[in-house]
Formats: C-alpha cells, sequence, structure tokens
C-alpha cells in the first residue's frame, strides 16, 4: 500500500508544479499543448485536489517509515516510540 501512495504523492508534486506556471514555465507549455489551458475554469478545485494529493504523499512517507525495519544492534540510532 505504501508503493501506492507514494505514486499518488509522486503524481501529486508534478500536477503542483505544473499548477505553478510562473515556477515551471515549460511544465505551462507542455500542458497548454495539451489543451489543458481550458482547465482554468476549474483552478479552485484543482487547488484543493492538489492539497489532497500533497497530503495523501506525507502519509504514504510516514507509513513507509514507520515499517522500516529497526535493527537492535544499532547503538548510533535514536530509540523509536
Amino acid at each position: 500500500m505504501k508503493t501506492h501512495l507514494e505514486k499518488i504523492g509522486s503524481l501529486g508534486a508534478v500536477i503542483a508544479a505544473a499548477a505553478c506556471p510562473v515556477c515551471f514555465p515549460k511544465l505551462a507549455l507542455i500542458g497548454a499543448l495539451f489543451g489543458l489551458g481550458a482547465l482554468g475554469a476549474y483552478e479552485s478545485q484543482l487547488f484543493i485536489a492538489a492539497q489532497i494529493l500533497v497530503v495523501v504523499a506525507v502519509l504514504g512517507h510516514a507509513l513507509a517509515y514507520l515499517q522500516q525495519p529497526y535493527s537492535a544492534d544499532c547503538t548510533s540510532c535514536p530509540p523509536r516510540r
């Protein structure tokens, strides 16, 4: 499940980057080539969707961190709670 969450979060990062054409002008150019400029009317809904995808990405990374194996012989590792 964690790999699916991480992949969805990566897609969310690309969508968030594409939502900022000033920061990433080449992504804006590609979006215009594919006709994504017509989605401008749904900008507020896409903004909320991008925020939800960021939350999903953070949850995926947190689950991946919690599922890491913990080595008992690691003396320099901080204790896990």
